[in-house]
């Protein structure tokens, strides 16, 4: 069942209206005569693909359009490189 308060109302009977959310209820917050807000109660994802698929259906994000990133070059041994390099960085700090 759905409730319909102004917002004068809601501010006086906030947790009187909450406890109605827990229940099932869904209250309507009009202003100046016209519905404007809905309190639900809310519910948590179980996992992240459902968070990305309540986030799409809430248009908050789109799912990607294009085919996934691919490297621009595939150059062996470069994160060895990288990480020698940080090391030889420490031992020269050190010295």
């Amino acid at each position: 069942m759905r409730h319909v308060y102004a917002i004068y109302d809601v501010k006086a009977k906030l947790s009187q209206l909450l406890r109605l959310v827990k229940e099932g209820e869904t209250v309507i917050i009009s202003d100046r005569g016209k519905p404007q807000f809905e309190i639900v109660l809310y519910k948590q994802p179980k996992n992240l693909s459902d968070r990305i698929q309540d986030l799409t259906n809430r248009g908050l994000i789109q799912p990607a359009t294009h085919a996934p990133l691919q490297p621009v070059a595939d150059i062996k041994g470069a994160v060895d490189r990288f990480l020698l390099s940080r090391e030889e960085e420490k031992i020269e700090g050190k010295k």
